[in-house]
């Protein structure tokens, strides 16, 4: 059964800016947290989510989201620079690095890919409620970084061509 509801959710329109976005993510975290202690493998998790922090804080980004073994950061918002896509690269190699370095302190190998996309994105508070304390997103640069992760290479940053050019 279908419903036609309208809801008047009073909320900020956003503001149109260009951003740059980027997704990290561990990969073959299934097997290792199905092969070990998981006390263990959250040891490893967060040693990769604070490498992760410490790169995109050098670098002028925004950690956005922890989601299990990966995250999401942003370049040009929430404060805006025209160097975004710039400092999302620099930080998806110091992510790889300060990971690398991380990883020597455990037996496990700690696999990582990164993926970078820019884009025009509208940012803005996510809804009433308890979601007026987040803001989201919304465009093809969050899309496409996540895609792009998701295909990368481990070891490796893959940027789109926006964020290339």
């Amino acid at each position: 059964m279908t419903r036609n509801m309208s809801i008047d959710l009073d909320i900020e329109k956003g503001e149109r800016r260009q951003i740059t976005a980027l997704f990290y993510d561990m990969v073959g975290s299934t097997t290792m947290v199905n092969n070990m202690d998981v006390e263990d493998f959250r040891e490893i998790q967060q040693a990769v989510h604070q490498a992760a922090h410490r790169a995109i804080a050098a670098n002028g980004g925004h950690l956005d989201l922890l989601m299990g073994d990966g995250g999401s950061a942003y370049f040009g918002y929430p404060v805006a620079s025209e160097d975004a896509p710039l400092q999302a690269v620099l930080a998806g190699l110091a992510i790889l690095k300060e990971c690398a370095k991380a990883a020597e302190d455990f037996e496990e190998p700690v696999r990582i890919r990164v993926g970078i996309a820019t884009g025009s994105a509208v940012a803005g508070q996510a809804g009433r409620g308890a979601l007026a304390t987040r803001d989201e997103i919304i465009g093809i640069a969050p899309t496409l970084a996540a895609r792009i992760q998701g295909e990368a290479n481990v070891g490796t940053v893959a940027v789109s061509n926006a964020t290339y050019k």
